[in-house]
């Protein structure tokens, strides 16, 4: 499958001019060469739609440019999945660069499996002029429903999705409002009986810069940042939204899955002692770091989830 498989690129973008040309340039260089893009355009207001233009003249036929929905990162990328054709697809960011052996490794490691599988790797984070900053953490415990609950470990610059994931997707559907398309992809497949893998080798270059709303989770004060969003509460609206948008598509979830949201469900309405115990002893949901579980059962203590 690995040299066989067309990939559909689905590319969102707005105001990307700056970083933009050294990204389309990692997809020319790839060693996985049967690729195709969809890009999205949020409308920019910069040169990023001109050179979207000449990439597509570049590559004749390859390119398809639409107009994105304007409503915010998450959606333009859920109605990329809603338009994409039948195939695996990889997301693309607009300011990361993807290593030369990034599709063709992604699609050796979903195989020829015919249930859904996502793929995620570990990045080596940049600057916004490129610099090396480290990598990414390498999560120990590994991906589970429980876990995308309340975390997202993949990260959407490096998703890549069989079609058996992508026909999940759209059914789940477009018009789903989610905090994060990549956390949504993760609590999806986790939910419904497929597979999710986490590539410990570094196959994007993640640029960290101020357009991005999270980052990376690497270092002492993104840890920081990360407890104090939880001990606020600032998590609690995102994890409302997944309540309803996982609720929506109940039908498709596995009877594990169900269980494991309706104990969610109960967390986040019963807060107390009650709820942190239940937090702290993992059978429900749970974080990939300790410190980050404590915090968690805090805020289940306090009615913050």
């Amino acid at each position: 499958m690995a040299q066989s498989a067309p990939v559909t690129i689905l590319l969102a973008t707005c105001n990307g001019e700056a970083h933009l040309p050294a990204q389309l340039e990692s997809i020319a260089r790839q060693g996985h060469a049967r690729w195709q893009i969809i890009a999205s355009d949020d409308g920019s207001d910069d040169a990023t739609p001109a050179l979207l233009e000449q990439f597509a003249q570049r590559f004749s036929g390859r390119v398809q440019l639409i107009k994105g929905p304007q409503r915010g990162m998450a959606e333009n990328f859920i109605s990329l999945l809603a338009q994409a054709p039948e195939g695996p697809v990889a997301f693309c960011d607009q300011d990361d660069v993807w290593l030369p052996g990034k599709l063709s490794r992604a699609l050796s490691a979903i195989g020829s499996e015919a249930r859904p599988v996502l793929y995620g790797c570990r990045t080596e984070r940049i600057t916004a002029g490129g610099a090396t900053l480290g990598l990414s953490p390498l999560w120990r415990r590994g991906p589970s429903f429980g876990n995308a609950l309340v975390q997202n470990i993949i990260g959407g610059h490096t998703a890549v999705m069989n079609a058996a994931a992508l026909r999940l997707m759209q059914e789940a559907g477009r018009n789903i409002r989610v905090p994060f398309h990549d956390w949504w992809a993760y609590q999806v497949i986790s939910g419904c009986g497929g597979r999710v893998i986490v590539d410990p080798a570094a196959m994007v270059r993640y640029r960290q810069h101020d357009g991005n709303l999270l980052g990376a989770s690497r270092g002492p004060a993104a840890r920081l940042r990360r407890l104090s969003m939880m001990l606020s509460g600032n998590f609690a609206p995102w994890f409302g939204q997944t309540e309803v948008a996982l609720g929506a598509i109940r039908p498709m979830l596995t009877p594990a899955a169900c269980d494991l949201l309706d104990r969610f469900s109960e967390l986040r309405r019963t807060p107390g002692l009650g709820a942190a115990r239940a937090v702290l002893a993992g059978g429900v949901v749970h974080r990939q770091r300790r410190i980050e579980n404590l915090a968690l059962a805090l805020a289940a203590a306090r009615g913050l989830i």
